[in-house]
Order: C-alpha cells, then sequence, then structure tokens
C-alpha cells in the first residue's frame, strides 16, 4: 500500500471514530437528559447492590459457619430480588 493511501485509509478510520463516539456521547446525552430512566437506572443498581450484599453475607455466612449471615443474606438478596421484579412489571403496565 501507498504511503498516500495508508494516509487516506488512516483519515477515513479516525473520521468515523470520531463520528462514532460523538454519535455515543449525544445518545449519553440524551439518556441522562430523561429523568424517568435515570431513575428506573439508579433503582435497578440499588437492587444489584442489595442481591451483591445479600450473596456476600450468604459466603460469609457459609465460610465462618454463622447461620444468622446465611439467613440475613437469603433475606437480603430475595429482597433485591423482589425489588427488581416488581419494577419490572410496573415497568410493563406503564
Amino acid at each position: 500500500m501507498s504511503s498516500q493511501k495508508g494516509k487516506k485509509v488512516i483519515t477515513l478510520k479516525n473520521l468515523l471514530l470520531g463520528f462514532s463516539v460523538a454519535a455515543n456521547l449525544a445518545l449519553a446525552y440524551m439518556l441522562f437528559q430523561d429523568d424517568a430512566q435515570m431513575a428506573e437506572i439508579k433503582s435497578k443498581l440499588e437492587n444489584l447492590g442489595e442481591q451483591a450484599e445479600g450473596k456476600a453475607k450468604q459466603v460469609k455466612g457459609a465460610l465462618t459457619g454463622d447461620t444468622g449471615d446465611k439467613l440475613s443474606g437469603n433475606l437480603e438478596e430475595g429482597k433485591g430480588k423482589l425489588k427488581d421484579t416488581l419494577s419490572s412489571a410496573a415497568d410493563e403496565l406503564s
């Protein structure tokens, strides 16, 4: 490949990459402007956090033999899953 043709290919790749980055930034801006969507994302992250904390307590309880931690972990994980399920059901109904 000649150096002139190689420069054109690199320039075209950079141009396409620039368009892609700009499009992704515009999409992210639009998503973050939608308060309802942000609230939904925040809720899902909180639910996943509860599930992860519950799983961590279960593992801790299993490693230490503490039945209380196991049960507490099961409860917390279940609470996160229930909230996620209810949130998904509410989204489908609206």
